[in-house]
């Protein structure tokens, strides 16, 4: 992470990478907080068998944004910028767009699939 001040900043002693005696942001374990956060939710929202085929969407859309906010605090200037953004800003806000289009475009092709291969599936099982 970028440096701080803040009292959750973390000193690297004896770091081979990191800079050593200077206070950082610890931007992975803020992340890991935030993903947390994210299965709670999924663990929530997939309860409803309807909302089960979004969970992979839900989770993208939850996702893209905290990891494209947090590339700004982690400090990393070797790791590829275009147009002020990284690499990896770039690949949420495009995980993020294309994920919210699909949804718009796509939303009866999940329900409508999963009723028919349920369906399709118990008549299978019938004909045994």
């Amino acid at each position: 992470g970028i440096e701080t001040t803040s009292w959750i900043g973390y000193t690297y002693t004896n770091s081979l990478v990191a800079p050593n005696g200077i206070p950082l942001l610890p931007i992975q374990l803020i992340e890991a907080f935030c993903i947390f956060l994210i299965f709670i939710f999924l663990v929530w929202y997939t309860s409803s068998p309807k909302r089960e085929p979004y969970t992979l969407a839900m989770y993208i859309i939850l996702y893209a944004p905290i990891r494209f906010i947090l590339e700004f605090f982690r400090g990393d200037s070797h790791r590829g910028f275009m147009l002020g953004l990284s690499t990896s800003q770039w690949i949420s806000a495009a995980l993020f767009i294309i994920t919210v289009m699909w949804l718009i475009e796509k939303p009866m092709f999940v329900t409508g699939f999963q009723k028919t291969s349920r369906l399709t599936f118990y008549r299978k099982c019938d004909n045994m």
